[in-house]
């Protein structure tokens, strides 16, 4: 990093060099593809945090129960291209869907357009072809508010 240091008419260029140390997330053990990642395969380790791949992941709670897309080695540092969230809603799959208002509820049957994790917002098409869009919730139905 160049660094411009100016004093009047005096101008310096000055190279430095940043390192930040820091806690972030390890595999605690070899974790196979498909794994589903509790908190027991995690360890917090502290080191160089400017050395580390992108997009790694620095909170358990970011990488707990998701599912490993590769193999993930002990003590490897682990990045958002390493794991996907573990998905409720398949794409085609026949969800319920429950459609909430004031003072009603409708329930009815849908396929999945995508695939879906826990609080995302997935297309879903109706028997007349109408395509709509809800929250999938913990169960594996879609929920619409209005």
């Amino acid at each position: 990093m160049d660094i411009l240091l100016t004093c009047d008419t005096f101008t310096k260029h000055l190279k430095t060099e940043v390192q930040v140390t820091g806690k972030y997330i390890v595999a605690n053990r070899f974790l196979p593809r498909g794994t589903y990642i509790s908190k027991s395969d995690l360890k917090i380790i502290s080191g160089r945090l400017d050395i580390l791949p992108y997009q790694t992941y620095f909170n358990e709670k970011d990488v707990i129960k998701k599912i490993a897309l590769k193999n993930i080695f002990p003590l490897q540092s682990i990045t958002s291209f390493m794991i996907r969230p573990f998905w409720l809603v398949h794409i085609n799959q026949k969800v319920t869907i429950i459609i909430i208002g004031t003072n009603f509820k409708i329930i009815s049957k849908g396929t999945a357009l995508k695939n879906g994790a826990n609080n995302e917002l997935v297309p879903i098409k109706m028997s007349n072809n109408h395509i709509i869009h809800g929250l999938v919730n913990k169960y594996g139905n879609v929920v619409i508010y209005l």
